[in-house]
């Protein structure tokens, strides 16, 4: 009873990421193996991380402490939204901080997209955690323009439409989600 809505309308409180994330597994007979995946997904994307900044070194022990991790081990066998949203959030800090080193747009869509999956599982975790990226893409965009190699609006418009083209597209979902469970778009069920 705590979990379902069924006044009015029979729906979960909780937002749907995690449901989308598990679907799969679900369908198989095997929801466990979801999360356990969703797991070394968060800690390959760590190491990588770590890798790209600070070395093999850094990279081998960040991931290994995720994998190892107590916590992720606990988290892991409750089917909660945790190990979905680490998946979101993995993929946005891995592929914003390559995108802050190569500047590639394919890496700011893949940021946009990891934070709009991990938004769709705990919003405020996703806005804490990509709020001060926000701030440095920001800064970023006011400030390309100047130095030694300046960037085009043109070209810092299109990073910011790669970055935040998924995000806008996720909150017009999760809008139209809230509306058709609470009948107001902005107000979720949770």
């Amino acid at each position: 009873q705590f979990h379902v809505l069924d006044e009015g309308r029979f729906a979960s409180r909780y937002f749907p990421g995690a449901g989308l994330w598990m679907t799969p597994f679900v369908a198989v007979g095997h929801p466990y193996w979801g999360h356990w995946l969703a797991g070394g997904i968060a800690a390959f994307f760590l190491f990588w991380t770590g890798r790209d900044l600070g070395g093999d070194g850094v990279g081998l022990v960040a991931g290994l402490i995720t994998a190892i991790s107590p916590g992720m081990a606990l988290f892991s066998n409750l089917l909660l939204a945790h190990h979905p949203t680490l998946v979101g959030l993995s993929l946005f800090v891995f592929t914003f901080l390559r995108w802050r080193t190569r500047k590639r747009i394919g890496y700011a869509l893949c940021a946009g997209v990891g934070l709009t999956f991990a938004m769709y599982c705990r919003p405020m975790t996703a806005a804490g955690v990509g709020l001060p990226f926000g701030i440095a893409f920001a800064y970023w965009m006011l400030t390309a323009g100047r130095g030694s190699e300046p960037i085009a609006w043109s070209d810092r418009l299109k990073h910011a439409a790669a970055l935040g083209g998924p995000i806008v597209v996720g909150l017009a979902a999760m809008f139209a989600y809230n509306r058709a469970i609470t009948g107001h778009g902005t107000v979720a069920p949770y």
